[in-house]
């Protein structure tokens, strides 16, 4: 729990009134993973949002999770300037379910631009038959990303793992892999040689929820990312869940300013102590991000943590 907060669960974040977990500061969502300023009843709600369920990103008036900036969309994972009807939508989607990335067509979940999937976590130009698809994939199961071969969930562009969450050129073995990545866990992101989860561009960590600069495909994404599945941060041309638009954070659920929480999803200048840390942060345990002095996996570079999954 975070200082000022009135929420009922964990991984709540300063002044939320939240009522689960992973709530931001002054938002006034119901369940778990909410941000700033938001209005939303679920979680992973982003500043300003007005969404009523989980992934909620600034200015959204969104009704489920995952819901971007300047979204219409009725469910969860929407992004800007959506108007699809589910979750997990993106920029400019008509898609009808959740994870619909931009110009989507999907009628299911996780879909990405010009994708016409069915199913949920689609991507552009996707031919994959479960969820997470990514652009020109030939996966079979989900969070599939363009040009993979994957087998399972959350594969990138270009990758070979066979596993969830996989990002393009990766030859990961589990999920949520990155661009260029030879990971075996999930979340890896751009050129990183991390063996779990979240990576970070250019990092050589090998646990999960790594930051900035990263051009990775899963979730957990820093700012300036281009990934493609959820968790999403500023200036993301992301295509899953966990949009920001403009924020600040720089892993899923951020909340740009949050300050004291001691558990996961905290936002940028962060002290929080547990995973899913921002940019500028002193948390302690995964999920760190740029400049941060967390001190367990899932760093970031310049990180000065003391265990394992640091990055350059």
């Amino acid at each position: 729990m975070a200082a000022e907060t009135v929420s009922r669960d964990n991984n709540m974040v300063a002044e939320t009134v939240g009522r689960d977990n992973n709530m931001a500061a002054e938002t006034v969502v119901t369940d778990n993973n909410m941000a700033v300023e938001t209005v939303g009843r679920d979680n992973n709600m982003a500043a300003k949002a007005v969404g009523r369920d989980n992934n909620m990103a600034a200015e959204t008036v969104s009704r489920d999770n995952n819901m971007a900036a300047q979204t219409n969309g009725r469910d969860n994972n929407m992004a800007v300037e959506t108007v699809g009807s589910d979750n997990n939508m993106a920029v400019e989607t008509v898609g009808r379910d959740n994870n619909m990335a931009a110009k989507a067509v999907g009628r299911d979940n996780n879909m990405a631009a010009k994708a016409v999937g069915r199913d949920n976590n689609m991507a552009a130009e996707t031919v994959g038959g479960d969820n997470n698809m990514a652009a020109e994939t030939f996966g079979s199961d989900n969070n599939m990303a363009v040009e993979t071969v994957g087998t399972d969930n959350n594969m990138a562009a270009e990758t070979v793992g066979r596993d969830n969450n996989m990002a393009a050129e990766t030859v990961g073995g589990d999920n949520n892999m990155a661009a260029e990545t030879f990971g075996t866990d999930n979340n890896m992101a751009v050129e990183t040689v991390g063996t779990d989860n979240n990576m970070a561009a250019e990092t050589v960590g090998r646990d999960n929820n790594m930051a900035a600069e990263t051009v990775g495909g899963d979730n957990n994404m820093a700012a300036e990312a281009v990934g493609r599945d959820n968790n999403m941060a500023a200036e993301t041309v992301g295509r899953d869940n966990n949009m920001a638009a403009k924020a600040v954070s720089r892993d899923n659920n951020m909340a740009d300013q949050t300050v004291v929480g001691r558990d996961n999803n905290m936002a940028a200048e962060t002290v929080g102590g547990d995973n899913n840390m921002a940019a500028e942060t002193v948390g302690r345990d995964n999920n760190m991000a740029a400049k941060a002095v967390s001190r367990d996996n899932n760093m970031a570079d310049q990180t000065v943590g003391k265990d394992n999954s640091m990055a350059g």
